[in-house]
């Protein structure tokens, strides 16, 4: 809950950790941008994995993406400065 947004934001401000990683249960918009005030300072980067269902909540965020796990995608939801692209990324899932 709080204790690990707390270290979350702990870990990114100070600049220890080169990225974090989190799995929140709930994170609202100010905490969201809590972090990504604390990776910029930090000059980190967060990683904030959420529920498929938040996907197309808007959020302070620099980077949304979701993964799609068949086919084996990345596709790009929010870029900061840009449009996402249209086209999705694949990535190798590790089967032949």
């Amino acid at each position: 809950g709080r204790d690990s947004l707390w270290s979350a934001e702990q870990c990114l401000r100070a600049g220890a950790c080169a990225a974090v990683l989190l799995w929140p249960r709930q994170v609202d918009d100010r905490a969201l941008r809590r972090l990504q005030v604390a990776a910029e300072s930090g000059q980190s980067i967060g990683f904030v994995c959420r529920d498929a269902r938040h996907a197309e909540q808007s959020s302070p965020v620099a980077l949304r993406l979701r993964l799609h796990v068949r086919p084996s995608e990345i596709e790009v939801l929010k870029c900061r400065g840009a449009a996402p692209p249209t086209q999705r990324i694949p990535f190798a899932d590790g089967r032949h």
